[in-house]
């Protein structure tokens, strides 16, 4: 037999609400009760974290700041010529007859000119001698190196025929010969004088050349040369002329006389101003200087500066040269060091590579750097830095070109590690805070649930409870009972237990209908109906 099933509705008064409500009732508990725990439990762990948080940390504290200075600075002088509006005479080589000449002396003069008397100025000249036949070989011989206070001039003579003999010796051992080769005199001259702003150290360097073939000598009409420098605000000029005296054999052409350079009326150097494009075929010399300043909030002991200065000429990727302009040399204080760029030379230099390696470029790259040690001590540790700046600049086929950047700053520090207090005792207190707080929410509600008790149900609705626990699979809840025919018989039955017992023997299911105070049960079979009515009573 088939059972229907009947559904009650929903603002009816059921067994099964009532349930409901109670099980909602115990999982409002539950869940308050997880919530409480787990904000405890997180707040436990907060206090132990903060507690394991250490008291002290370390930090680093600036002890000593400070800054490195550097400027590079120079001059370019240049030949009179057309394009700077002055136009220069043109002037003629002298020229000798070798088989004439008898005897040969030659003198060096440098004068340094201060704008104020310096005192005790020493000057290192060396002179040289490099043979040359250009692209091909060259030979440096060394004649003499004196040391000489204030201005200096050195005489010595040159042996024509040594000369040529070392020149012979040469192309017969590398079986190369040349109509001509060039013989240049270099003079490098070391300055050193004592300043009120401290010792001053400059270099200055100057060449002379002649071409030397079987019959004559050619000997250059530039036989002077100046260079311009500065120190702490001081300015001054070296002033350096070669000359020579050549003594002839009693000849037919000239007598026993001795021949002196011309005199030269060239017009003087132009200087041009820097950031300027120089045309290397008339540029006359270069001066550059370097100025090294220190900064520090510490005073500073003992602080002493390693400098040197070096120019780098550059093939990029195939070649580089490097040439000392100013040697290491310590200084002490703010500082600057002058020395002389030798542009004629480093051209000749790129012609010369090309030639002898077969390949060159439209361009080199040049370098001036300045490389500074500082050392110094303060009260809170030594400065021990090296300090680099670089004056850059492409040298072409015809010009030189030096970039606009001309400072450069450096900056550092001294540093110590320190402990100090760590401050968490804030995180702590709040820590602290949360835990005590969670306890007593915890504890309200832990006294709430103890003085809350769950409203007794009432008779009927007890047993109704009880019937739909036991009897689940045959009660079944009904808005409204069918409505009772006129031929139908009721028997209405004492208890529920004797409904069950009637809807087992006929099986039936019992059909149920919650009212306020009244709960109604029944069996109906055909035209009997059994029945048993629940009622609320007063006690």
């Amino acid at each position: 037999m088939s059972r229907r099933v009947w559904k009650s509705f929903v603002d009816s008064r059921t067994v099964s609400m009532l349930s409901l409500g109670l099980v909602g009732s115990r999982t409002a508990r539950m869940l308050s009760l997880g919530i409480v725990t787990a904000l405890l439990l997180g707040s436990i762990f907060g206090v132990w974290y903060t507690f394991s948080l250490p008291s002290e940390r370390q930090e680093q504290v600036t002890l000593v700041n400070y800054q490195h200075y550097g400027e590079f600075d120079y001059q370019v002088y240049v030949h009179p010529s057309t394009l700077y509006g002055v136009t220069p005479e043109e002037e003629e080589n002298a020229v000798y007859f070798t088989e004439l000449i008898d005897e040969i002396e030659v003198s060096f003069n440098h004068k340094l000119v201060p704008d104020e008397a310096w005192d005790k100025v020493t000057t290192v000249v060396e002179i040289s001698m490099i043979l040359e036949n250009p692209g091909v070989w060259q030979k440096g011989i060394q004649l003499l190196r004196k040391v000489r206070y204030r201005d200096v001039t050195v005489t010595f003579p040159l042996d024509l025929a040594e000369i040529e003999e070392t020149i012979n010796d040469i192309e017969d051992e590398t079986n190369v010969r040349s109509s001509s080769n060039d013989v240049t005199l270099k003079a490098n001259v070391r300055v050193v004088a004592m300043t009120d702003a401290g010792e001053m150290e400059d270099y200055f360097v100057q060449t002379t050349k002649f071409v030397l073939d079987p019959q004559t000598m050619e000997w250059d009409t530039d036989l002077t040369h100046s260079q311009h420098g500065s120190y702490e605000g001081l300015d001054y000029e070296h002033q350096g002329t070669f000359d020579y005296a050549i003594k002839l054999k009693p000849n037919t052409l000239f007598g026993a006389v001795t021949l002196k350079p011309p005199a030269s009326e060239s017009a003087t150097t132009i200087a041009l101003p820097s950031g300027s494009v120089y045309f290397t075929k008339i540029v006359d010399s270069m001066d550059g200087t370097f100025s090294y300043y220190f900064y520090s909030d510490q005073p500073l002991t003992d602080a002493s500066a390693r400098v040197e200065v070096i120019a780098i000429l550059e093939y990029p990727e195939i070649w580089s040269k490097t040439f000392h302009l100013v040697p290491a040399t310590i200084k002490t204080g703010d500082f600057n060091v002058s020395f002389p760029v030798d542009i004629q030379g480093f051209d000749r230099l790129t012609e010369t590579v090309r030639d002898e390696i077969g390949i060159g470029s439209a361009s080199y790259d040049m370098t001036i750097r300045a490389d500074v040690h500082m050392v110094a001590q303060t009260d809170y540790g030594p400065i021990d830095e090296v300090f680099t700046q670089s004056l850059t600049g492409t040298l072409g086929l015809s010009t030189l070109v030096w970039q606009d950047d001309l400072t450069e700053w450096q900056s550092g520090s001294i540093k110590e590690t320190v402990t100090v207090p760590n401050s968490v005792w804030p995180e702590r207190g709040g820590a602290i805070v949360g835990l005590v707080l969670v306890m007593l929410v915890g504890s309200y509600l832990a006294w709430n649930h103890r003085q809350v008790k769950p409203i007794p149900l009432a008779p009927m609705d007890a047993e109704a409870l009880r019937a739909r626990k036991k009897h689940k699979d045959v009660i079944v809840d009904v808005g409204e009972l069918p409505e009772a025919k006129t031929e139908e018989t009721v028997i209405l039955l004492n208890s529920l237990d004797e409904l069950i017992k009637a809807s087992d023997a006929l099986l039936k299911p019992v059909l149920h209908k919650a009212e306020a105070e009244k709960h109604t049960y029944c069996v109906i079979d055909g035209l009997t109906r059994y029945e048993y009515v629940s009622l609320e009573t007063l006690e």
